[in-house]
């Protein structure tokens, strides 16, 4: 066990709280139907407030059981010109936890930098069978939570395998431990899954994010009666980290937040200021991200690929929030991001058994070949495998190297690579794996330090059939690439001969080739356990998440085929670089990796 010093980022900030409760101005405005049944719309409602940092809907009516409410909430400034609208697709009665007082809440929502004071929103209710659900009254809330003046930094010290990462404390984003949590009411469980969350609202950039987190702090608390702010952390564009929900040893223990519905019970609550439904995942917060979960996985001895039982089915540990509940959280720009997410963090916590088979290729030796402009690195070599290192500058004329391995039979391998780690580095570089089944992953060169660092577990025939290769003709967000070494650790021998015959697990599998490809990709899907009947939907995301096409298997057949094969031609518009190919057939999710060069 080591010891870490981590800082913490205190804010000082011109406080208006009250009584416990920020400045809150409820505004009731008259809705009326729109000619189309289902749907209504609802007078201006003007804010009260100068400073305004927050509002919400809060409705009186009947929502029956598998009804839905939807809002599309609009803002502007002069009362003419509109902007939105912003989604709220989570109206519902207190489920989480506060009183059953009648009302139905909306989601807390933030304003723009420049604030405007005039918003209406626009309902649509949707009905189950003869059940339809019905609004009485709509009302606006209008919070001014304070304004943030400057940062200050003070630290503390955490053993931990893995280190907590520096982190707002309560104290610091100004908010109030409720009196029942002070008392030694929080419910402590360990966590054993980590849900995924956006807060929604008008920017992703908030010009003073530590309002935002005490704007949702005081709608939870002060508006829906909830016992405290209900995600366990939430981080900003900055990177920064807010503790969220009160616990009374922050660095050992969990505490039950109020972020999914019937699943709080041992699920960690995350969530990203923004909207991630229109704007994309900024790269200062990721970092803050894999940080995050990697501490707490380690801390829980969870497995970032890891699925677990919880509730009411299976999910991912590290999962969304449509996983669990009927929301498009966290955004249709930040949920296709999660396996890369997931990736992340396990290379963060990789470590490789003593007494291990393993087999290293370093740079130099045999089986290692380069191209292009590779430097010798001289900073210094203690930091590279074996006392030495490698490097070539990103852009420019394609640079690859290519480390091949003579293996002594056919098995699973545990896959690491070794680079030192630097400012400068790449924060997306492509590494494509030529195994038995071919694959390519994006690896960040950024942070973690000098050492091994888990690619994944990848079948290689005996022989010196297979490779790995790194390029940088995609790598972005940095200037140097690190080529050292690559070391295969066995996990399971299957055979000693090529000929020998494996049984692959009867489940999903996805195959993309050419990889790289530079015109048309051929996407395969292997099949044991499903047929044509049902439906394939694939959709092709950015490194931000964005969708770039879809794909849909429309050709239902009364002959099972085990195979489907897809094909996507990127537009002219589309840049070379890393896409992420993801796959849904009835339970199914996989998620693949590209490299499309021009």
């Amino acid at each position: 066990m080591k010891e870490y010093k981590i800082a913490l980022i205190l804010f000082a900030f011109t406080s208006l709280l009250v009584g416990g409760q920020f400045p809150t101005e409820y505004i009731t405005v008259s809705h009326r139907g729109t000619g189309q049944p289902g749907y209504f719309e609802t007078d201006i409602a003007r804010s009260p407030i100068e400073n305004l940092t927050g509002f919400a809907l809060r409705l009186t009516g009947e929502m029956p059981p598998g009804t839905k409410i939807t809002a599309s909430i609009y803002w502007s400034g002069d009362g003419k010109s509109w902007e939105g609208p912003l989604i709220d697709d989570e109206i519902g009665p207190n489920d989480e936890e506060g009183p059953k007082d009648g009302y139905l809440y909306g989601d807390f929502f933030f304003p723009g930098d420049t604030p405007a004071h005039n918003y209406r929103a626009e309902f649509r209710l949707k009905a189950s069978g003869n059940l339809t659900p019905r609004i009485d009254r709509v009302e606006f809330v209008f919070m001014d939570c304070g304004t943030t003046e400057y940062p200050l930094y003070n630290s503390y010290a955490a053993v931990l395998d893995y280190p907590m990462p520096p982190y707002i404390s309560r104290y610091a984003w100004s908010c109030p431990i409720p009196d029942t949590f002070a008392s030694g009411v929080p419910y402590y469980v360990n966590a054993h899954h980590i849900v995924t969350h956006h807060t929604a609202g008008a920017t992703s950039t908030p010009s003073d994010p530590a309002a935002t987190v005490r704007g949702i702090w005081n709608y939870h608390v002060n508006t829906r009666g909830w016992n405290d702010i209900g995600y366990n952390f939430l981080l900003d564009h900055l990177g920064n980290i807010y503790e969220g929900r009160y616990c009374a040893d922050l660095a050992n223990l969990d505490v039950q937040g109020a972020h999914v519905s019937g699943h709080n019970t041992g699920a960690m609550g995350y969530s990203v200021l923004g909207n991630f439904e229109v704007d994309t995942i900024l790269h200062a917060t990721l970092p803050a991200i894999y940080s995050l979960l990697a501490w707490k996985c380690d801390q829980r001895e969870l497995d970032p690929h890891g699925t677990g039982w919880h509730v009411d089915g299976t999910y991912n540990i590290i999962c969304g929030h449509r996983d669990m509940d009927d929301t498009d959280c966290p955004g249709a720009n930040f949920y296709p991001m999660l396996p890369m997410i997931r990736d992340s963090v396990a290379n963060r916590l990789s470590y490789i058994p003593e007494g291990t088979d393993s087999f290293i290729v370093d740079n130099g030796n045999t089986g290692f070949r380069d191209s292009g402009e590779w430097i010798e690195g001289s900073w210094d070599t203690t930091y590279g495998w074996d006392n030495d290192y490698q490097y070539c500058n990103a852009g420019g004329a394609p640079d690859w190297a290519t480390w091949t391995p003579t293996l002594p039979s056919y098995a699973a391998y545990n896959l690491y690579m070794w680079w030192y780690a630097g400012d400068n580095r790449c924060n997306n570089v492509f590494v494509m794996i030529s195994g038995e089944e071919p694959d390519t992953i994006l690896v960040s060169q950024r942070g973690s330090g000098a050492g091994w660092h888990l690619l994944g577990n990848y079948l290689f025939l005996p022989g010196d059939e297979g490779y790995v290769e790194i390029r940088d003709h995609t790598a972005t967000d940095g200037s140097v690439i690190i080529a050292d070494a690559v070391k295969w650790v066995l996990t399971e021998e299957l055979g000693t001969e090529s000929g020998d015959a494996y049984n692959l697990p009867e489940c999903l599998r996805l195959y993309c080739y050419p990889n790289p490809f530079n015109s048309k990709l051929q996407i395969e899907i292997s099949n044991p356990t499903l047929d044509n009947l049902t439906p394939i939907k694939i959709q092709i995301h950015d490194l931000r998440g964005r969708t770039i096409a879809s794909l849909c298997h429309t050709d239902q057949t009364s002959t099972p085929s085990p195979e489907n094969t897809f094909e996507w031609e990127p537009n002219a518009s589309i840049s070379s670089g890393v896409y992420l190919i993801n796959v849904n057939w009835g339970f199914h999710n996989l998620t693949g990796r590209v490299v499309y060069l021009k």
